[in-house]
């Protein structure tokens, strides 16, 4: 994923995934990510290369307040079997 921002943005990064894995993932991160707020929009980036591909995964909230506090919420839970590391986008 992109260099983390340091200024606060409605948009959190998520992770960077194997595409084959995003619907499970997504799914797993959505039930995180409700029990401390609403998310207003989900959006990928995918990247192939060969035969291989990944998915960068964003989520847009209804204000830089609220991203804020589901990055602090999130960041470092485990979904999916992988480690939050949540940046703003």
């Amino acid at each position: 994923m992109a260099e983390e921002k340091k200024e606060l943005t409605d948009t959190l990064g998520l992770a960077r995934i194997s595409t084959w894995r995003f619907s499970n993932f997504i799914e797993a991160a959505e039930t995180l990510i409700k029990e401390h707020s609403e998310i207003e929009e989900v959006t990928t980036s995918e990247f192939e290369h060969g035969e291989e591909s990944w998915t960068d995964v964003y989520c847009r909230f209804r204000s830089e307040l609220v991203a804020g506090m589901v990055k602090e919420k999130i960041d470092g839970e485990v979904v999916y079997g992988r480690k939050m590391q949540v940046t703003f986008a």
